[in-house]
């Protein structure tokens, strides 16, 4: 390539950088408002329209369209968790990929289209759904998570261990993500498959497919390796420092909840050491008392048998 076609590169690479950047920032402007209107919203359908293609229905808009219209349309709609690092949706976000699609969807319902630009449409639902049924929408959608949940992990196996290693393995997956694929080869995946490592660990520990001692201590390293790739993270400027900081917050927040579950486990077993030893002693003495009872009546017999032959030899 001759320098003047390089310089040129340069300058379209530059140029698509910059606008990519604009383009950001202007999506988290509008989302930023659209969240504040979605706390009181109950009779519109807001779609946040992505920088990569994609519409995002936030909150409100995710669950009324998920649970409301979406079972209109025979659709299987989920609602996930917002992962983007700025202005996430506080419970959910349902994305798209065909705006045109849902546009002709929507209108086949009577839900009208009354606002549209390349950053943002809304929709008229000509009604309002009451915010006890939206509120409810989530309440199930909160309550299938729950029922999965108890399915797969144990219920009372150090709950709040198990939240903090799956708010680290969530929160380190969808960062890596947003990694471009060199830094994603380099610490990325490793970061990722740590995270994701302990949290299984921990669902195979606490249904007894592992053995609790080796969980502690190979999660504890773990660990420790998932702060030399952050390290590294950091030192390049890979991710912005908030997100950075986030995730050495829940590592260290992980790393207490270990300590402190291996320190409840080593209370728990001491204490089941002392009732057994409690109740091996009680079966020993209960055991000398049965025994000193039992010669006290061969004895007492005894002296009555001799007693008895002694008084009929006078007779």
């Amino acid at each position: 390539m001759v320098p003047e076609e390089h310089r040129k590169k340069m300058v379209e690479r530059r140029q698509k950088s910059i606008e990519g950047r604009k383009k950001r920032q202007e999506y988290f402007k509008v989302k930023r408002e659209v969240l504040e209107h979605e706390e009181d919203n109950n009779t519109k359908l807001y779609v946040v329209k992505a920088p990569d293609g994609w519409c995002k229905m936030l909150d409100n808009s995710a669950f009324i369209y998920a649970y409301e219209i979406a079972p209109r349309l025979k659709k299987e709609v989920t609602v996930y968790v917002d992962t983007d690092y700025n202005y996430p949706a506080k419970n959910g976000v349902v994305s798209i990929k065909a705006f045109d699609t849902l546009k002709k969807e929507l209108r086949s319902v009577k839900v009208e289209l009354v606002f549209d630009d390349e950053r943002i449409a809304v929709f008229n639902l000509g009604r309002d759904v009451p915010f006890e049924r939206i509120n409810g929408f989530m309440k199930i959608d909160e309550s299938l998570r729950q029922r999965i949940d108890k399915l797969l992990v144990p219920e009372r196996i150090f709950p709040s261990l198990k939240q903090q290693l799956r708010e680290l393995k969530e929160t380190v997956w969808h960062t890596s993500q947003k990694m471009s694929e060199w830094n994603k080869q380099m610490v990325g995946y490793n970061m990722a498959r740590a995270a994701k490592e302990v949290f299984d660990d921990f669902i195979l520990m606490a249904r007894g497919f592992k053995d609790a001692d080796l969980f502690f201590s190979e999660s504890q390293m773990k660990l420790e390796r998932m702060k030399c790739d952050l390290l590294t993270v950091e030192e390049m400027k890979i991710c912005n420092m908030e997100k950075i900081f986030q995730i050495s917050r829940l590592i260290s927040e992980a790393e207490k909840g270990l300590i402190k579950a291996s320190s409840q486990l080593s209370e728990a077993r001491q204490k089941r050491n002392e009732e057994k030893k409690a109740e091996k002693e009680g079966r020993r003495l209960a055991k000398q008392s049965e025994t000193k009872k039992k010669v006290m009546e061969r004895a007492e017999n005894g002296t009555k048998s001799r007693a008895s032959k002694a008084a009929k030899a006078g007779k």
